[in-house]
C-alpha cells in the first residue's frame, strides 16, 4: 500500500487547495522560537485556511493576541508584585506562560496530522475531511501546564533559603550560596564556610572561639588584627568602622586587600568582629578581586544580617 501511494504521488498532479498549499507546521514551530506568540498564531491561523478550516483561523489568532497581551502585562506589571520564590507566585506565572505555549504546541501537533494526509495524497478533499482528535490537543495543553508547574515549583523548593544552626548562632543561606567543607580550610574555630554557588569566587568563613568574659568587639579586633598583619604584612586597609551591629551586638568591620607589587591576584576582604557573652566571632568574606567582592557585597551583607546569636551564648 505504501508503494502504491508513492507511485500515485508521482503520477498524480496535485490539485491546488482553495486557500493555497498547506504549510509544514514544523516550519511554524521553528519560527515560533524567534518570533512572539502573536506571529506564531498568525502563521497557524493562515495555515488553518490552507487546511480547509477557515472557521478555526480567528479563534487561533485571538488566542495569540490575548496570550501576548496577558504575557506582556504579567511580566511587565506582575513580576514586581508577585513573590516568585513562593509556590503560589511561581504557579501563577507558570500557568500564564504554559497555557499559550501548550496551546500552540497542540495546534502545531493537530496541523501536522492533517499535513501528513496532504503529503500522502495531495488531495484537498481528503485534507478537508480529516477528523481531528481534539482530545489529544487538550491532553497536550494539560500536560504542558502540569509539567511547567512541576518544574517551577521544584525550582522554588531548590531555591528556598536554608538555615545553618549550631549551639551559638544561626545563619540563613539562600540558594545562590552553598555550604562547603570547612575542614579543608582550617582546623580550629571554623563553624561554617559558604561559597557563591556559581563559581566559588567569593567565600564567607564563620569562626567562633572562647574569649575572656566581657571582652568587647573592639578588644577582639585589637587582639586578632595584629596577628593577621604579622602573618600577611601586605594587607592594606580600605575601610574601618566600629558603629555597625550584628543581631544588635556592636561589631567592628574592616575592609582590606592584599597589596602586590605586580598588581595581580589582589584578594579582597571584608571582616567582622563581634563578641557575644563568652564567645568571639570573626566572619571573613573574601573575593578574588575588588570587582567581584563589590558585586557580591549586597548578598554578603544579607547573609551577615541574617545571623542570630543564641540567647545566653557562652563558651562551650
Amino acid at each position: 500500500m505504501e508503494a502504491y501511494n508513492e507511485l500515485l504521488k508521482q503520477v498524480k498532479k496535485p490539485t491546488p487547495p482553495k486557500y493555497g498549499t498547506p504549510w509544514n507546521p514544523s516550519y511554524i514551530s521553528i519560527i515560533s522560537l524567534f518570533l512572539p506568540f502573536l506571529a506564531t498564531s498568525i502563521g497557524l491561523a493562515l495555515n488553518w485556511r490552507r487546511l480547509g478550516k477557515p472557521q478555526w483561523s480567528l479563534p487561533t489568532l485571538l488566542v495569540g493576541i490575548i496570550g501576548t497581551i496577558v504575557l506582556v502585562v504579567a511580566f511587565v506589571f506582575g513580576i514586581p508584585y508577585f513573590d516568585l520564590s513562593s509556590h503560589l507566585g511561581a504557579s501563577v506565572f507558570a500557568i500564564v506562560f504554559s497555557v499559550p505555549v501548550s496551546f500552540f504546541v497542540a495546534m502545531i501537533y493537530m496541523q501536522s496530522s492533517a499535513y501528513k494526509v496532504w503529503q500522502q495524497s495531495y488531495d484537498p478533499e481528503e485534507v478537508y475531511a480529516y477528523q481531528y482528535q481534539w482530545y489529544k490537543a487538550a491532553l497536550i495543553v494539560v500536560l504542558g501546564v502540569l509539567v511547567l508547574l512541576g518544574v517551577t515549583n521544584w525550582q522554588v523548593i531548590q531555591s528556598a533559603p536554608k538555615e545553618f544552626k549550631n549551639s551559638q548562632f544561626s545563619v540563613t543561606v539562600n540558594h545562590t550560596w552553598e555550604i562547603m567543607d570547612k575542614e579543608q580550610y582550617c582546623t580550629y574555630g571554623c563553624e561554617l564556610l559558604l561559597a557563591d554557588a556559581r563559581f566559588h569566587y567569593t567565600t564567607i568563613l564563620f569562626e567562633q572561639f572562647p574569649v575572656e568574659a566581657n571582652m568587647s568587639s573592639q578588644e577582639l579586633y585589637d587582639a586578632v588584627w595584629p596577628e593577621l598583619l604579622e602573618q600577611t604584612p601586605n594587607f592594606e586597609v580600605v575601610d574601618y568602622t566600629d558603629d555597625t551591629a550584628i543581631d544588635g551586638h556592636k561589631t567592628v568591620y574592616v575592609e582590606y586587600y592584599e597589596a602586590h607589587d605586580d598588581g595581580t591576584n589582589q584578594a579582597y576582604y571584608g571582616q567582622y568582629y563581634v563578641t557575644v557573652g563568652d564567645m568571639g566571632f570573626v566572619i571573613t568574606a573574601r573575593g578574588d578581586n575588588p570587582g567581584i567582592f563589590r558585586e557580591d557585597r549586597k548578598q554578603i551583607e544579607s547573609i551577615i544580617n541574617s545571623m542570630k546569636f543564641s540567647a545566653g551564648t557562652i563558651a562551650a
